[in-house]
């Protein structure tokens, strides 16, 4: 027997699932995350030439990368590139 309240129920249900998924991530310091991913890159590329040129292996906060390497353009990276592909 179909119950008539499963499509109803299904909706209620999928609402409480969205709801709980967007409340965790609100729990979530999005700052954190982003530190930690910036932190992994500057560490896995402080070898490369880039990360030599620009003194990765000095930099342990988001303040010292913004110290220590310029903002760059696009076109700024276009030597890099030329190198990489090399």
């Amino acid at each position: 027997m179909i119950n008539p309240l499963s499509g109803p129920k299904r909706v209620v249900n999928k609402l409480i699932k969205t709801y709980l998924i967007l409340k965790s991530h609100l729990h979530h310091p999005t700052y954190k995350n982003q530190e930690k991913i910036i932190s992994g890159l500057i560490k896995k590329c402080k070898n490369t030439v880039f990360g030599r040129k620009y003194g990765f292996k000095y930099i342990d906060t988001i303040e010292d990368f913004q110290n220590i390497v310029p903002i760059s353009h696009y076109k700024d990276f276009e030597p890099w590139i030329m190198y990489m592909l090399k």
